[in-house]
C-alpha cells in the first residue's frame, strides 16, 4: 500500500505491443495495428516507423497487416481493467465531461496497473506457498520480500505496461501457479488448471515456457 503512489501509469516500449490488442479490439473492432504503433511513446515509434513515416517493412505481414510480435497474454489479462476505464470514460462523456474515449486518455490508460498489483501479490502467494513446502515459513517468508524488494518484480509500479521477469510481470502470477507444489498428487481437474495457467503464462511472455517442465521434477 505504502508503494502505491509511485504507480506510472504510462505505456512505453513493448508495453505498446501488448496493449495494442486489447485496445485495437475494443476500440477500433479490428486486429489493424498502425494506428495503435503511431500512439506510442518516442522511443517505440521510432522502432516501428521508418523515416519515411511508413511502418517498417518487416512488421508487414503477407496479407498487408500491420503484424504484432508482441504477446497477446498481457492484453488478455488487462482487458478487465481496461474495460471498466473505458466505461468510466464514457460514463463522463454521458454527463458532459468530455474525456477521449479513444484508449489513451488518463482513465483508460490509468487502469492498466491496476489488475497487475493484485497479480503481483497473488504471485507472491504462491511463490511463498511453494517455497513453504521445503523450507521453514521464516525462510520462505524472508526470500518472498526478497522477491518483492531486491528484485525487478517492484518494477510493476514503474513499468507496469511491460511482462518480461526482468521489468514488470503480469506472469508472476500464473508463472507461480504454474510452479505450485504437490504436482505429482494433482487431480485430473487441477491437472487441467495447470494446463490453462502453463497456455497463459506463455501467452504472456513466450520465454515462460522454462517454468513448464519444473512440475515433472516435484
Amino acid at each position: 500500500m505504502l508503494t502505491l503512489p509511485f504507480v506510472n501509469p504510462y505505456i512505453r516500449g513493448d508495453g505498446n505491443g501488448y496493449y495494442a490488442y486489447v485496445r485495437s479490439v475494443v476500440i477500433d473492432g479490428d486486429l489493424r495495428f498502425e494506428n495503435e504503433y503511431r500512439r506510442g511513446d518516442p522511443a517505440f515509434v521510432a522502432s516501428v516507423i521508418g523515416p519515411d513515416g511508413r511502418v517498417s517493412a518487416n512488421l508487414i505481414a503477407g496479407n498487408g497487416y500491420v503484424r504484432n510480435q508482441w504477446a497477446v497474454g498481457p492484453s488478455i489479462l488487462w482487458t478487465p481493467s481496461f474495460l471498466l476505464g473505458h466505461g468510466f470514460a464514457w460514463s463522463l462523456n454521458a454527463v458532459g465531461w468530455p474525456v477521449p474515449a479513444d484508449g489513451y486518455s488518463p482513465p483508460i490508460v490509468g487502469s492498466v496497473p491496476s489488475p497487475l498489483r493484485a497479480y503481483a501479490f497473488v504471485g507472491l502467494a504462491l511463490a511463498w506457498a511453494t517455497a513453504k513446502q521445503f523450507v521453514s515459513p521464516g525462510i520462505a517468508t524472508a526470500a518472498t520480500m526478497g522477491i518483492w524488494f531486491a528484485s525487478p518484480h517492484a518494477g510493476v509500479h514503474a513499468l507496469p505496461s511491460l511482462s518480461r521477469p526482468r521489468a514488470v510481470p503480469p506472469s508472476r502470477s500464473p508463472s507461480s501457479l504454474v510452479l505450485a507444489p504437490n504436482s505429482v498428487s494433482r487431480t485430473a481437474g487441477q491437472w487441467g488448471l495447470w494446463g490453462l495457467s502453463a497456455g497463459l503464462v506463455v501467452e504472456v511472455y513466450y520465454l515462460n515456457a522454462v517454468c513448464l517442465p519444473v512440475p515433472a521434477l516435484n
